[in-house]
């Protein structure tokens, strides 16, 4: 099919050659592309806009083929079922992840489960309802294991559990601060019931501090029980080291000397931590959370620390080798480089050893192979040049710089697996967790059979859907032999029906009438002529309208029109190159001449046609020449200034009296035959010849603007010419000059106006009044002082020559002048008239001094030195520089500071600048913490190195604003930069630290008996 801008020319080829009056039905169908043959389907790969007998590529190529069941099944409940022999994972609430690690790690120690499965709640009711929870954290810790050994789905949420504790799910705590007080919560609810207490069966040991006398060897005792040991692991790289480290003499010497009570004195000695008893579960804390007294906030230690999968605890209780073996059972990991963000993980060691799973909140993958891989958790982003290579790792070993907590579990007589009771663990449940346990699996089952049975119902409706549109779509085919029973249809609609046939609105066909309500023939490529079989089904369902069929919908006066149009564009074509030729003739004196508008020149094809077009909506016949004139005589008052269409011919009309403009640059002469050409297209145009009269009285209106205009240029240049000093800003006067003199005051505002009057040449409003009562201040006296006056950016000094002409062209309110006198002793002294206004102008400093830091978006200067140097200071008054050590600049560097300084100078609002230096933008409601942060993305130094230095200050209190601190715009300040940090995420801690102090638990259930 041919391109839609080439058919529309065919639709309109037969127009070049036939008169409107000649227009036939034949013509007509070929003008709305009825003689076009109708594609088939699927024989284009887009839609023929510009044949609407084309219904190819609206977008039915997804109803003509096989229903895509895809779009109902994108959503597969089964698999949010748990698999076969496979672990559950829990779901992160928002923060909770460290919360999630231990609960996997306590649920796959059996014998903790085992435990927390046979406590019974003495308040737990016969039956529960739908919305029963626990009211123990024993309850809800058996209701979580329950589910996480029973559920049938993939993850479970611990929403219930979580709440009960009062945790905030928005924050990441403490992981190593949450277990201690956890195991202490349940160690004290399981304490209550006559059972073994699992927690201090599992977990608890017990050490002692012991002091040995240096002189006597006599010891003290005192015996101290854990449930994990906290090992600091800063300069270890191993975790032998670290429980070295742990158990390491101290000696006590000095003024620490220790009182031996056997000895009774003072001694040297030396103390220590023995271990007594380690429990079958040995927790290893690793301190990778330490606090950095630097900047007030914890810190994350990223160095690698190398543990065995077989630790030996025979030497530190003092047994033979290999009597106390330790098997590594779970790694709890913190991905991450800050303290203050990163995920929490956990590698547990299955309960019959035989693999390693990564239990990842909801995610639960079993590791490749028996042994321990770490992968992932150990790739942490790290700033640039700060990487990290791992170390060699022993045989037998892993290593991590993430691992935060080690768990280890005792070998049991001479095994290398534990002994796991053979017990059906489901027995040992209270009968309503059974029923609530039970009760979720079915809700579980019932929800999939739910989805499963609303797919299937959609895929049903999609079918169904599908068969309906097939039908509709294959019966809007036309047939050419019978072209009376056709309908037009928006094309747009059609789209929208095929694209969601469910949501498709009514059909609309408003917008593609023509103005006698029928189709208009320029929409013929928004439209698409269908069966009325077809359409009276898409009526049927959809309703809408107006209906357009097709011996009823074609407009007539619309093709006529337009066939009218294509003639007068082919006719204007031919006259406009006869009008060029013809203006080409104007040294012919012996034709006739005709004035035209010149706007009416250049627009004359386009107001053709828009009469043409306007005249469309009316009666064929001609408007009467009174109409015509009435709309001639009133085109000023109706037109609208924004329209760029007028009447032929009106722009030489003069604005008051409708004759002929006096302003000959409105028009132009043309020759007869050119005149003839242009009245044929507007036969009712006013006609004005070479030597008709021009309007009278517009030309003694303009002849006295013009005289008002020259006596008002002559006045302007006399003003000029008398005060040329005040009008080139030259031979201005200043206060510093020793001599008698008289000066007069006025605002630099009107000293603008004034210069802006004079160069437009008096075009601009005159500037008649001087108003000096701006400068007083509510007790009519003045608000500055001579010296502020001399330097004042608003104030502008005149001579007293330059004042009494200046008075000949304006009127002044009040006259504000200085004098300057020489008394008897020789000293000069300064006077104002009106005198100054002392209280006003205190209250007038005060208030600049407030503004002045009160700011947005301003810039500041920065410019950093590693060795102390000067410093710039911008007081506002003057610039010095202060030394900040004993090391003195080169003469030639250093300003030099004049105490004998004289205010009554003008200063320069030039800034020189520094080498280095650099633009930071800021406001005055940012703290000093801030204004650091964005120095440390220029110049990457920690804020906990900088130290901030203007007009000789120290920036101190980082919580402080810059208002506060006295920081204002334009100022310099000196980077002074301390010995930088080689931890290598102290930034990131730093940047990601809470803006308030740290509550931790507080208050949460972790604090309270629960």
């Amino acid at each position: 099919m041919p391109p839609k801008l080439q058919l529309d020319k065919e639709a309109w080829k037969w127009a070049d050659t036939t008169e409107p009056d000649q227009v036939t039905n034949e013509h007509i169908k070929t003008a709305y592309r009825l003689n076009l043959k109708p594609c088939s389907q699927g024989a284009c790969k887009r839609n023929c806009r510009g044949n609407p007998l084309c219904l190819n590529g609206i977008g039915e190529k997804q109803w003509l083929g096989e229903l895509n069941v895809r779009k109902f099944t994108d959503f597969d409940p089964e698999l949010e079922k748990r698999e076969k022999d496979s672990y559950v994972g829990l779901k992160n609430l928002g923060n909770t992840c460290y919360v999630n690690t231990f609960l996997q790690l306590w649920y796959h120690n059996h014998c903790v489960r085992q435990a927390i499965f046979r406590w019974r709640d003495a308040d737990l009711p016969d039956i529960i309802s739908d919305s029963w929870t626990p009211s123990t954290i024993c309850g809800q810790l058996q209701l979580i294991f329950s589910l996480l050994k029973y559920t049938q789905k993939r993850y479970i949420d611990p929403s219930s559990f979580i709440n009960h504790l009062g945790l905030d799910t928005a924050l990441q705590q403490d992981a190593q601060e949450f277990s201690k007080l956890f195991l202490s919560l349940l160690e004290e609810a399981m304490s209550k019931s006559s059972q073994l207490n699992i927690i201090q069966d599992q977990f608890r040991g017990q050490y002692n501090y012991v002091i040995t006398c240096a002189k006597c060897k006599g010891e003290s005792k005192t015996g101290s029980t854990f449930y994990e040991l906290d090992l600091n692991i800063q300069g270890h790289r191993t975790l032998h080291q670290a429980i070295d480290n742990f158990l390491q003499e101290e000696v006590l010497e000095g003024e620490n000397q220790y009182m031996c009570k056997y000895c009774l004195q003072k001694q040297d000695a030396t103390r220590a931590i023995k271990l007594d008893t380690i429990p079958p579960v040995l927790n290893l804390q690793l301190l990778r959370f330490v606090f950095d007294k630097k900047t007030g906030h914890k810190k994350k230690l990223n160095s690698f620390i190398q543990f065995p999968e077989c630790l030996d605890m025979s030497k530190y209780l003092g047994q033979p080798e290999n009597t106390s073996l330790y098997y590594l059972k779970a790694v709890l990991i913190h991905s991450g480089p800050s303290a203050y963000s990163g995920h929490y993980t956990a590698h547990i060691l299955s309960e019959d050893g035989s693999a390693w799973y990564r239990f990842n909140d909801e995610k639960t993958d079993k590791m490749m192979g028996k042994k321990l891989q770490l992968g992932a958790e150990e790739d942490i982003q790290e700033l640039p040049g700060k990487e990290q290579k791992a170390p060699k790792v022993t045989k037998g070993c892993h290593t991590s710089k993430n691992a935060y907590m080690l768990v280890y579990s005792r070998q049991q007589q001479n095994k290398t697996e534990e002994v796991i009771e053979n017990i059906n663990e489901y027995n040992l449940l209270p009968p309503v967790v059974k029923d609530y346990v039970a009760k979720d699996n079915e809700n579980f089952n019932k929800w999939i059979a739910e989805i499963l049975s609303s797919r299937k119902q959609n895929i049903e409706n999609g079918k169904a859907e599908q068969t309906e549109v097939q039908s509709i779509y294959r019966t809007l085919s036309t047939d050419l032999n019978n072209i009376d029973e056709m309908e037009w249809i928006s094309v747009d609609w059609l789209i929208k029906w095929l694209n969601l046939p469910s949501k498709a609105p009514a059909i609309d066909n408003t917008s593609l009438l023509c103005p006698h309500k029928q189709l208009d023939p320029e929409s013929v490529h928004k439209m698409k002529c269908v069966s009325s079989i077809g359409a009276n089904s898409l009526y049927t369902l959809y309703g809408g309208g107006p209906r357009l069929k097709r011996d009823k919908g074609l407009c007539r006066q619309c093709v006529k029109q337009r066939c009218h149009v294509i003639r007068l564009k082919i006719k204007m074509a031919s006259d406009d190159q006869k009008i060029t030729t013809g203006l080409k003739n104007i040294n012919n004196s012996g034709l006739s001449w005709y004035w035209v508008g010149k706007s009416s020149l250049r627009s004359w094809k386009k107001l053709a046609l828009d009469r043409l077009e306007n005249g469309s909506n009316r009666s064929s016949s001609s408007p009467s020449h009174d109409e015509q004139s009435e709309q001639i005589n009133g085109s000023r008052e109706t037109e609208d200034p924004a329209e760029s269409s007028f009447i032929f011919n009106t722009d030489l009309l003069c604005d008051l009296h409708d004759n002929l403009n006096p302003d000959a640059t409105c028009r132009r002469l043309v020759p007869e035959d050119v005149w003839k050409i242009l009245y044929s297209y507007f036969p009712y145009s006013q006609q004005f010849r070479i030597d008709d009269a021009i309007c009278q009285q517009c030309q003694a209106l303009n002849a006295e603007k013009c005289e008002l205009k020259l006596q008002k240029k002559r006045c302007v240049d006399q003003q000029k010419s008398d005060l040329l000093d005040l009008y080139l800003d030259r031979k201005r006067p200043v206060l510093d000059d020793l001599s008698n003199l008289e000066l007069y005051v006025v605002s630099q505002a009107f000293v603008d106006d004034w210069r802006k009057y004079i160069k437009d040449s008096g075009r601009s409003p005159a500037v008649t009044n001087v108003n000096n009562k701006l400068l007083l201040c509510e007790h009519n006296l003045l608000i500055l002082s001579p010296e502020q006056l001399d330097y004042h950016s608003e104030i502008v000094l005149l001579w007293s020559g330059e004042w009494e002409k200046l008075c000949k062209y304006t009127n002044c309110d009040v006259d504000i002048n200085i004098v300057r006198y020489k008394e008897e002793s020789g000293e000069i002294q300064t006077l104002t008239i009106p005198v100054v206004c002392k209280e006003c102008q205190s209250m007038r400093l005060l208030e600049e001094e407030k503004k002045r830091y009160i700011f947005v978006n301003s810039v500041v200067y920065v410019y950093k030195n590693h060795n102390n140097t000067t410093l710039p200071v911008n007081n506002g008054t003057n610039n010095t520089h202060i030394q900040t050590n004993e090391v003195e600049e080169p003469p030639d560097k250093i300003q030099k500071i004049d105490f004998d300084f004289d205010f009554s100078r003008r200063k320069s609002q030039r800034r020189r600048k520094l080498r280095g230096e650099k633009e930071v933008t800021v406001s005055s409601d940012m703290t000093l913490k801030d204004l650091k942060v964005k120095i440390m993305n220029l110049f990457s130094v920690p804020p906990f190195d900088q130290n901030l230095w203007i007009d000789g200050r120290l920036l101190l209190d980082n919580a402080s604003t810059l208002q506060e601190l006295k920081v204002y715009p334009a100022c310099s300040i000196l980077l002074k930069v301390d010995e930088p940090n080689e931890e290598s995420t102290v930034i990131e801690d730093l940047m990601s630290a809470p803006p308030r102090q740290e509550q931790g638990f507080k208050g949460t259930n972790l604090l309270s008996s629960c």
